[in-house]
C-alpha cells in the first residue's frame, strides 16, 4: 500500500486468541495493548502462545 508522500506501509494481519478478543471487547484497544507488553508477547510470531487471561 503506497501513502500519498509515496511512502510504502505493510500491514500485518495477525490472528487473535478468543481470550485476545474478549479483552479488546470488554475494555477496549489500550487495556489489550498493555496486557501484550506486559506479557512479553510478540504479535508477530504466528506460533506464539495465547495471551494469558487476566485476573
Amino acid at each position: 500500500m503506497t501513502g500519498p508522500a509515496g511512502e510504502t506501509n505493510f500491514c500485518l494481519l495477525v490472528p487473535a486468541y478468543e481470550v485476545e478478543a474478549d479483552l479488546l471487547a470488554s475494555r477496549g484497544p489500550e487495556q489489550l495493548y498493555d496486557a501484550l507488553e506486559e506479557q512479553d508477547v510478540d504479535i508477530s510470531d504466528l506460533r506464539r502462545e495465547a495471551l494469558r487471561a487476566r485476573i
